[in-house]
C-alpha cells in the first residue's frame, strides 16, 4: 500500500476580512484547510492513514467546533469543497470559499481554527451531489435520499456486473492534543496523524466505503503429478439464502449513537438466490488448479479484486465445480472456528472478505471442501464510481 499522497498547495484562499469570518472569531489568522484527502486504505498493525490514491473529487462537509460541548457550534453546514488544479504550476488545492457566481452550491466563507474551541469534528461524503435535495449531514444524522444508489456485482466468466455506491463518508475529530482520529475505525480510537500535533495544521479525511467486497479462490494440497491430475472447471459460486440483497436507494444513520457506516439501507431489493460468480471449462487453462496448491497461490477465479456487494447478515453460499467429467453440485460453504461451524455469513461495511476454498483431493472421488474468511479492514479495488484507479 503506497502512503497517502500530500497536496502539493494547500493553501486556500487567502484571509477574507472580518464580515466574512466565523461569527466567534478569537483572532486567530490560520483558515481551515483540506489536504490528504483519500479513500481509506488502514491496515489493523499501521500506525499511519495509507492509501492507493488520493482523492481527485470534490466533497461535501459539515464542521463543528467545540464538538459534543455546551460551546458547540456549527461553522460549515453541509458546505461544497472544490478539488483545483493549477496546470501552470501542476500544483492543486481543495477550495470551500466563494459565492454561487463562483460555482459553488451556495454562498461559502472562510473559517478559522479556535484553538480554545476543542475538539473540531469534520463529517464528509463524496462526491458533493449535483442536487442536495434530500441530504442531511448533521452531528446527528446522516440522510442519502433515495437518489443514493447502490447495486451489487456478479461475475460471469471473468466479465465483472457493473456494482454501484455513489457516496463514501469520512469522519475526524481533531482534539485539544492536536491528533486527528478517524471515527470510523476502532471506535474513533485510530489516530491519521502521527507525523504532527499542530493544531491549525490541514485536515486529512479518509473516505470509507458503505458497502462490502466479496472474493473466492480455490486451491488444492494434493500432491499429484501432471499426467494424474485432473483440472477442476465450471466454478460456480451461489447465494442460497432467502432474502439476499441486490441493491439499496438511499440510506440513513443516527449519529447521536453510531458512526456513518452503523446506518441502514433504504428501499432495499431482494432476490431468493442469485449467482455471484461463474468460470468456464476454459479456466483450467488460463489457470491450472496444479498452480493453486496452497492458500496464497490460490485461483482467485478471475476476479482477484472482488465484487461489490450490499452489507447483510444470514447469506448462505454453495459452490459447485467439475473435477473432470466428475461433477459437484451446490456443496455449502462452511467455516469452522473453533468448535463451531457456520453456514451462514455477515457482510460488514468497509471491509474485504476472502474466501478460501480448499479442494482436499483431485484425484480420489472423495473431495472435501472447506472455506476460510479473511476479514480485512481495507478495500482496495476499483468500483465504478471511479474513485479510485
Amino acid at each position: 500500500m503506497a502512503t497517502m499522497v500530500l497536496a502539493g498547495a494547500l493553501g486556500l484562499s487567502s484571509c477574507t476580512s472580518g464580515s466574512d469570518a466565523d461569527e466567534e472569531y478569537t483572532g486567530n489568522l490560520d483558515p481551515v484547510g483540506f489536504s490528504q484527502v483519500a479513500i481509506q486504505s488502514l491496515k489493523s498493525n499501521a500506525t499511519e492513514a495509507t492509501s492507493n490514491s488520493p482523492l481527485t473529487q470534490g466533497f461535501m462537509v459539515s464542521l463543528w467546533k467545540g464538538f459534543a460541548t455546551s460551546s458547540q457550534q456549527t461553522l460549515m453546514d453541509m458546505y461544497e469543497v472544490k478539488y483545483l488544479t493549477d496546470n501552470w504550476t501542476g500544483s492543486y488545492s481543495w477550495s470551500y470559499v466563494g459565492t454561487t457566481a463562483d460555482g459553488f452550491s451556495k454562498e461559502q466563507r472562510q473559517t478559522y481554527w479556535d484553538t480554545n474551541k476543542m475538539p473540531y469534528r469534520f463529517y464528509a461524503l463524496t462526491p458533493y451531489p449535483t442536487d442536495v435535495t434530500g441530504f442531511v449531514l448533521s452531528d446527528t444524522q446522516l440522510t442519502l435520499p433515495l437518489s443514493a444508489q447502490f447495486t451489487y456485482q456478479t461475475s460471469t466468466n471473468g466479465n465483472i456486473s457493473e456494482g454501484r455506491e455513489d457516496y463514501l463518508p469520512a469522519q475526524v475529530e481533531r482534539q485539544a492534543s492536536g491528533k486527528d482520529y478517524d471515527v470510523m475505525i476502532d471506535n474513533g480510537t485510530k489516530q491519521i496523524n502521527t507525523g504532527s500535533t499542530t493544531l491549525n495544521r490541514s485536515v486529512a479525511l479518509p473516505f470509507h466505503h458503505f458497502t462490502s467486497k466479496v472474493r473466492f479462490g480455490i486451491y488444492t494440497e494434493s500432491i499429484v503429478s501432471t499426467e494424474e491430475a485432473l483440472p477442476v472447471t465450471d466454478i460456480v459460486i451461489k447465494v442460497v439464502s432467502d432474502n439476499f440483497a441486490t441493491s439499496a436507494m438511499g440510506y440513513q444513520a443516527n449519529l447521536s449513537t453510531g458512526d456513518m457506516l452503523s446506518g441502514s439501507f433504504t428501499q432495499l431489493t431482494r432476490q431468493n438466490g442469485v449467482v455471484l460468480l461463474t468460470t468456464d471449462s476454459s479456466n483450467a487453462n488460463d489457470n491450472n488448479i496444479l498452480q493453486a496448491n496452497k492458500d496464497t497461490k490460490a485461483y482467485m477465479m478471475r476476479c482477484p479484486e472482488g465484487l461489490l456487494q450490499i452489507p447483510q447478515s444470514g447469506v448462505m453460499l454453495t459452490i459447485s465445480f467439475k473435477v473432470g467429467s466428475k461433477e459437484f453440485t451446490d456443496i455449502p460453504l462452511t467455516v469452522t472456528e473453533g468448535d463451531e461451524t457456520m453456514t451462514s455469513f455477515t457482510w460488514n461495511p468497509n471491509t474485504l472478505y476472502t474466501y478460501l476454498i480448499k479442494v482436499k483431493d483431485l484425484v480420489k472421488a472423495d473431495i472435501e471442501c472447506t472455506a476460510t474468511i479473511e476479514d480485512w479492514d481495507y478495500i482496495y479495488a476499483t468500483i465504478n464510481t471511479d474513485l479510485e484507479k
